[in-house]
């Protein structure tokens, strides 16, 4: 369906629209009251001394299981969840004790504390907040949109309600008694159906008696700020991805204000690693604590789902294990961001480690496959587009007292880097591995940022490394404008590469052969996996001896980029250009998105950024 369609019977589904006819007036009076008492707990809060206690079960998006939800109006809240292939949860926030239940695993992660303020948890979610806001507005105004003329909205004499456009839309919204709805779709292209019970308000006991603590599980103590932040932050994901596919206008952006260059987020620190931490949280800060919660708490709610271990403990731990490793300059600069960004300092450590525990295709060409032999290197992150990291992109310029400036296409909140490029012109990028749990060594991301805070040249760079405790798996390519040379590493943490039987480092240089890389291509670095890398590989050879920058980039575009391709950068480091696309609002790829074109030179002369809003976007920076 197109997106003005979408619209229309979106609005269909959630709000009453005006009946052009007598026979229609019926059914719009009736799926106004059900849709009015379908979001009146979002709305409304429950009377003194009541509850509201809401149940929802059935089938969509090929997902079976059951919800329930209740709150009191006094910040307490229960939630539990059953679906079918998942592991299943449940959370109480009491007045002075909260948890949160894995029954499979007979795990509570348990937290005491004094009683929260307000009405509930959720007002720390800003689009929670906006979602509520417009629902009211979205049903008033209903009453003056118009119905497409091929849309069927009918009410049957059992009080049935029809909705079908004889497309994809085709349902059945249903009154069952007091508090009980069912909707039913049978829609070959999205069948399912959910049914609403006990959606009322229910005396406040009843809802207490959901307090009791949980028996027959092992117990471990948590902060409650961590549990709290999951409830909050899977509210603010489950309401941005309703704003960002109905009015994506109202969706609060914690990067808005932040000067711009050709559309992207542009920030520039410099001095002691104090004063640069302070700049990185004073001018991002509503972007850091996104992203701190998206990570550490909303795949942190997964992960410990899934796997029964306390996510946020895990990560700290991590970072307890590889501080030795650090270098101290860097643990001072991420120790100011937290206090400027007013986050828990252990929160930011932990996050500064969080890529060591999830682990996407890189590129070196020059020579003869490129247009007057020019050096490029491609970069492709598929990382976590589903959580919104692209909200929180920003280039990062870097100009640290003593070291090299370097840019890096990076996140809010990270004091490391993934992406990066030196104003020597060393370029480096990273593809994850497995390995998971090897953490006696360097974090993979401060690796990358001592390598181009000090080095210019690969050679020096590669000999630095291989005398490095390094961690887990991973992949990098590594470039350098000084001398024209590029090289593939395959790295190993050492205990990890003990055990496999194989060198803990790899270099691969260009056109060499790897096992792991079958097809060499001359004057070429290619790395990927499985069928990507055999794409990447026939599109190189296909337009050997032709590539420039678009070619390079072209080479990098879907099907060696993945669905979940968070960025794309090329990079020109004899001219110390750059390329960049991050991924949409909406998930969308960025080898589907607009590319924006940098120059470190220029932006370590200090000009301002061109772009200031959101607004009137220039097409082009030098």
């Amino acid at each position: 369906m197109q997106p003005r369609r979408i619209l229309s019977v979106f609005l269909v589904l959630l709000v009453p629209i005006a009946a052009q006819s007598a026979d229609k007036s019926a059914a719009k009076a009736e799926l106004l009251k059900v849709l009015g008492e379908l979001v009146q707990p979002m709305t409304t809060a429950p009377e003194e001394g009541k509850a509201w206690v809401l149940s929802l079960s059935g089938q969509a998006m090929g997902k079976e299981g059951e919800v329930s939800l209740a709150w009191d109006g006094h910040a307490r809240h229960a939630i539990s969840a059953r679906v079918k292939g998942l592991p299943s949860g449940s959370a109480v926030f009491a007045d002075k004790e909260s948890w949160l239940l894995l029954p499979e695993k007979k795990k509570a992660f348990f937290a005491e504390h004094e009683p929260a303020s307000g009405t509930t948890l959720l007002e720390g979610s800003k689009s929670w907040k906006t979602l509520c806001t417009q629902v009211p507005a979205l049903l008033a105004a209903a009453m003056f949109i118009p119905i497409p003329d091929d849309l069927t909205l009918d009410l049957k004499e059992d009080g049935s309600i029809i909705l079908s456009d004889g497309d994809d839309l085709d349902l059945v919204v249903a009154r069952k008694g007091e508090g009980a709805y069912s909707l039913r779709s049978d829609s070959a292209k999205f069948p399912g159906h959910l049914d609403f019970q006990g959606w009322k308000q229910v005396p406040v006991a009843e809802f207490e008696a959901k307090f009791a603590r949980p028996a027959d599980a092992a117990v471990e103590k948590v902060e409650v700020e961590h549990l709290r932040s999951m409830l909050v932050t899977l509210a603010d994901f489950a309401s941005e991805s309703i704003l960002v596919r109905t009015t994506p206008e109202a969706v609060a952006m914690p990067l808005a204000g932040i000067p711009k260059v050709d559309g992207t987020p542009v920030v520039r620190f410099k001095g002691t690693p104090e004063e640069m931490g302070r700049q990185h949280g004073t001018l991002l800060k509503e972007a850091v604590h996104y992203n701190m919660h998206r990570t550490l708490h909303g795949v942190g709610l997964v992960a410990t789902l899934e796997t029964g271990d306390w996510f946020p403990g895990k990560l700290e731990t991590a970072f307890a294990t590889q501080e030795k490793y650090i270098p101290e300059r860097f643990i001072r600069e991420v120790d100011a961001m937290a206090e400027a960004a007013e986050v828990p300092r252990n929160w930011a450590r932990a996050v500064s480690v969080f890529p060591e525990y999830f682990h996407c295709s890189g590129l070196a060409l020059s020579g003869k496959a490129t247009v007057g032999g020019k050096l490029y290197h491609g970069r492709v992150l598929d990382y976590m587009t589903d959580i919104g990291l692209q909200n929180t992109a920003v280039v990062m310029v870097f100009e640290p007292e003593g070291h090299n400036a370097w840019v890096s296409m990076g996140y809010a909140g990270l004091c490391s880097t993934v992406t990066a490029m030196n104003e020597k012109g060393l370029s480096f990028g990273e593809m994850g591995g497995r390995g998971e749990g090897y953490l006696e060594g360097i974090p993979m991301t401060f690796m990358m940022r001592e390598v181009v805070e000090r080095f210019d040249t690969v050679k020096d760079a590669l000999a630095w490394i291989k005398e490095t405790p390094r961690t887990c798996e991973y992949f990098y390519v590594i470039a350098d404008a000084k001398t024209k040379s590029m090289a593939g590493i395959a790295s190993l943490a050492k205990k990890l590469a003990e055990e496999r039987g194989e060198p803990d480092l790899t270099i691969i240089e260009p056109g060499q052969f790897d096992e792991r890389l079958p097809s060499p291509v001359e004057d070429c670095v290619l790395l990927s996996a499985d069928n990507r890398y055999n794409r990447l590989v026939e599109r190189v050879k296909e337009n050997y001896g032709k590539l420039d920058m678009q070619g390079a980039w072209d080479l990098m575009r879907g099907g060696v980029a993945m669905k979940s391709n968070l960025h794309t950068v090329l990079f020109a480091p004899e001219s110390l250009d750059f390329w960049a696309a991050q991924a949409g609002i909406d998930g969308k790829p960025a080898y589907t998105q607009k590319i924006s074109k940098f120059n470190l030179r220029e932006l370590l002369k200090g000009e301002p950024a061109t772009q200031t809003s959101d607004a009137g976007m220039k097409e082009k920076v030098n």
